[in-house]
């Protein structure tokens, strides 16, 4: 193990980090791809610092290989856009840049500075400084896999080895900058078997319910996640039993309380399908977590027009205040109705069947006029 040191104004040295040997984290760059190190060396080429950051290193210490790789550079936004032919910049709050290959999305954002806070986060700044904005130490590890060096500020090396979640950013300020970190923590400690320290399980119950500040599209990114993790019973279970739940989810938290064997049974499946490398889309995934919620003879009470909008907007409403997109709320419903073999319509089916009633008809319409007042019909 290696030593970084700093100086103060008087002269005084004092430790800054560990660096860490290949033989002591024993990573395997094979499981590092081709993409990722073209992204490191194209950035090092170019005079700029850049290390694979946050949940790839995490991964990479317990041999697995990583979902996404992000990196942090001392590179500006703009100066990596300049270097790659298809990256594009993101975000308001903070800017980060997206180098797309045929199959990845690797994410480039800049070291960002100790004096920036989560509202206006575009202020850059040193290696240190963005190691000091990392919501937890298992996240503030930086690797060069040229140099096969983890560098470690805060601890964050031995917490994984003895499977602890500690934060770096101050609980009294963490979970109010940005409540999203909440849910990550209960995600980190479930799927690495982490746990949660005590400090952090109080900060939970205090600020809960900053939750309800956060954006539909955030919730829904973290819920989507949550979902497609393999771990997705266990990691409600545990926000359940922080009480965070109920204020993403009130109605999943009402039935993971009453042990809904329903539930508990179809996210066990769903579990096994994606921890065995199969590949689900949403509307599956939603599909097996509102399997609960499905009543063959209620639906069958609505004319077969109707079954399906009647369970589509059953499925919107159960999950409020969440906004999931209606795309994956419709396929569910497909799912759903043809799994428990429903005879149904679809506003397609249903739409082609009213053009071609009137197409028949023989009122001189033209075909779009035919058109727009099926849709006004059915709308």
């Amino acid at each position: 193990m290696l030593k970084r040191y700093k100086t103060d104004e008087n002269g005084r040295s004092s430790l800054l980090a560990l660096v860490y040997t290949e033989k002591e984290h024993k990573i395997n760059n094979d499981l590092i791809s081709d993409d990722v190190f073209y992204v490191l060396n194209t950035l090092h080429e170019k005079g700029f610092e850049a290390y694979i950051v946050g949940g790839a290193v995490r991964d990479l210490m317990y041999a697995l290989s990583p979902k996404d790789f992000d990196i942090a550079t001392s590179a500006l936004p703009k100066q990596v856009k300049k270097l790659f032919p298809y990256a594009f910049i993101i975000g308001r709050r903070f800017e980060i840049v997206h180098v797309r290959f045929p199959d990845k999305i690797i994410e480039v954002s800049t070291f960002r500075s100790a004096e920036a806070n989560d509202n206006a986060n575009n202020i850059y700044g040193t290696l240190q400084e963005d190691a000091s904005r990392r919501d937890f130490t298992i996240n503030s590890l930086y690797y060069d896999p040229f140099k096969k060096q983890i560098i470690d500020f805060h601890g964050g090396f031995n917490d994984i080895k003895n499977h602890k979640l500690k934060p770096v950013i101050p609980m009294s300020s963490s979970f109010q900058g940005d409540p999203i970190r909440m849910i990550r923590a209960i995600k980190y400690a479930v799927k690495c078997s982490l746990d949660i320290d005590s400090e952090i399980k109080a900060s939970f119950y205090k600020h809960s319910k900053e939750l309800t500040k956060v954006s539909e599209s955030r919730l829904v990114e973290e819920f989507n996640k949550i979902l497609m993790s393999g771990n997705s019973l266990e990691i409600f279970k545990r926000l359940e039993k922080y009480e965070l739940l109920i204020f993403i989810a009130p109605r999943i938290s009402e039935e993971i309380l009453r042990d809904n064997e329903v539930l508990f049974s179809k996210l066990t499946a769903l579990d096994e399908r994606i921890k065995s490398g199969e590949k689900i889309d949403y509307g599956t995934a939603y599909s097996y977590l509102l399997s609960f919620i499905f009543d063959k003879n209620e639906v069958e009470k609505h004319d077969i027009s109707s079954r399906f909008n009647y369970l589509l907007q059953l499925l919107h409403r159960v999950l409020r205040p969440l906004n999931v997109p209606w795309a994956s709320l419709k396929d569910a419903a497909t799912i759903l109705l043809q799994e428990n073999d429903v005879d149904f319509l679809t506003p397609q089916e249903i739409f082609d069947a009213y053009v071609k009633k009137t197409s028949d008809d023989k009122t001189p319409k033209t075909p779009k006029r035919r058109k727009r007042k099926a849709k006004k019909d059915i709308e």
